[in-house]
């Protein structure tokens, strides 16, 4: 299915096995600076999807203070862009069938170690906010089929006893590249009126949820 076209520092680099590359379609310019067997490293590949984020790297601290990676990508304060995507059930899920409740939308593959790693902090502070109105919107990025990113989807999901849902992005990644991304996990915290709260490059853990979104309740009143 095709989709409608509408601060923090625990960052981990996940690599997929023989992943397909992505290619974007602008060409804005993306440097940071990793550390690689002890030397400074500059990545600039802003054409291309890669797989993971280098860790401890100084420009991603800066790009999460300032909420995005790249200058075009959707920030802090600005309105969550709108996205259709298939769920495992089977059913057209919609980021703006939920205004009106704060949602996260994480960005994730099975491949991805830190994707795995986050993935029983979000189902428990799911599971502890979802009475209240807390919506998990999980975006699966296979670079693969339709058809083999489902069900490599739906045994994660089992595996994990994964309650909220999880949507396709399909081969093309289009609401990956909508959000004009460079990596996985990423997270976007988005309150009751549909405005980014909290973006996050790297993985998740309960306690730091729980506080962004309390920010975002109260962001969204």
């Amino acid at each position: 299915m095709t989709t409608p076209t509408s601060s923090d520092r625990d960052t981990t680099a996940a690599r997929p096995p023989n992943a397909r590359r992505r290619w974007w379609r602008y060409t804005a310019p993306f440097v940071t600076i990793a550390a690689v067997a002890g030397a400074v490293v500059a990545l600039s590949r802003p054409w291309q999807k890669p797989t993971g984020y280098p860790p401890g790297s100084a420009a991603l601290r800066e790009a999460e203070r300032l909420g995005a990676l790249d200058p075009f990508a959707p920030k802090v304060g600005q309105a969550a862009p709108d996205f259709a995507l298939w769920s495992l059930d089977g059913q057209t899920v919609r980021l703006s069938d939920f205004r009106g409740r704060v949602v996260l939308i994480n960005f994730w593959a099975t491949w991805c170690g830190p994707c795995r790693g986050e993935m029983p902090e979000i189902e428990a502070v799911y599971r502890e906010f979802k009475d209240q109105g807390f919506m998990v919107l999980a975006i699966n990025e296979e670079n693969t089929s339709l058809d083999q990113a489902r069900k490599l989807a739906s045994d994660f999901r089992d595996e994990l006893d994964l309650t909220f849902p999880i949507l396709l992005d399909g081969p093309d990644g289009q609401v990956f590249r909508q959000y004009r991304l460079y990596g996985l996990p990423s997270s976007f915290i988005v309150d009751k009126e549909g405005v980014i709260r909290t973006v996050r490059f790297g993985p998740l853990n309960r306690d730091f949820l729980r506080a962004k979104l309390e920010e975002a309740r109260r962001g969204g009143t």
